[in-house]
């Protein structure tokens, strides 16, 4: 038996050195690399879109998982897209999450549950949509909301300022594509 599973052992890294040999003399393309792609949540999406759909799946996880109302954690999701599409901050997902100070309840580290990651990516979808076709595809908080603050009552209170507390925080009406 030992001898079968050494065998085995032994022709999987002769095909690994193979496969290495065969890559590592390939003629080098003077084009830019082919973008890979995968099937995430009912769509082909790149490597790149799925590290930020899982990048806003921890970051629901870490700020708003006792939040009560499916359309506050959307708005969540929607305040990083927002400084995502703003020049103060970086145009990327992950940028945006990592700088410091701005989002506590995020690490690279939390788990990416079913529940976010959902929710995560009908609400990247949706801000692509609106990208591409200039129509609103179910936006729950405006493009100007940059903030939020989270409260022991289940809620998360949405601000266009940080620390201005002199606006009232955005309240949500009915134009809401999830059902809370």
């Amino acid at each position: 038996m030992d001898k079968i599973k050494v065998a085995a052992g032994i022709a999987s890294a002769v095909m690994l050195m193979g496969s290495a040999y065969t890559f590592f003399n390939m003629p080098v393309a003077a084009e830019e690399p082919e973008t890979a792609y995968a099937e995430c949540l009912g769509r082909v999406r790149t490597v790149d879109e799925i590290a930020e759909i899982n990048a806003l799946a921890k970051m629901l996880w870490g700020e708003a998982r006792g939040v009560k109302s499916t359309t506050e954690k959307a708005a969540c999701v929607w305040v990083v897209l927002n400084r995502v599409d703003d020049d103060r901050w970086p145009d990327n997902v992950i940028d945006v999450l990592e700088q410091p100070y701005q989002f506590g309840g995020y690490s690279y580290k939390f788990p990416v549950d079913d529940w976010a990651r959902v929710l995560a990516a009908d609400v990247y979808d949706r801000w692509t949509d609106e990208r591409e076709t200039g129509q609103d595809s179910g936006r729950v908080i405006p493009s100007d909301y940059y903030y939020w603050r989270g409260s022991r009552d289940g809620h998360n209170y949405f601000r266009q300022e940080f620390d201005d507390y002199s606006k009232e925080t955005y309240t949500f009406g009915e134009g809401t594509p999830y059902e809370d």
